[in-house]
């Protein structure tokens, strides 16, 4: 509730403001208002397109605002583990439907050479 209230605190301090154009630019109390409420909101999960939505402006005009460099963006890649048993859960389909689950890779090819 509390980021509704902000952003339309922010929204109407954006209309007083008016129209934006060359040589008008926002000031920076203004900035400093929009770059705080991205944080928090994605520090709640919210994308940074959630939160320019939610203020009336362009994603691109609050990345600006804080710089590309200095937006908390999620890891492109996440740590991962590797047990030293691999845990298989094998399912076979078969023509016509047939459906197979539950084998390890032993019984899969136990049943392959069964069926040959």
């Amino acid at each position: 509730m509390e980021f509704v209230r902000e952003a339309a605190a922010i929204r109407e301090a954006i209309r007083k403001w008016g129209r934006r154009g060359p040589g008008r630019r926002y000031p920076a109390e203004l900035k400093r208002q929009g770059e705080a409420y991205l944080r928090a909101r994605h520090a709640a999960g919210a994308t940074t397109s959630a939160a320019a939505r939610e203020l009336g402006l362009r994603r691109h005009t609050l990345e600006s605002w804080m710089g590309s460099a200095s937006l908390e963006r999620p890891p492109l890649f996440l740590p991962v583990s590797v047990t030293e048993e691999p845990t298989w859960r094998v399912v076979v389909h078969g023509p016509a439907g047939l459906r197979i689950e539950g084998l390890d890779v032993a019984g899969v090819a136990e049943l392959l050479r069964r069926l040959a």
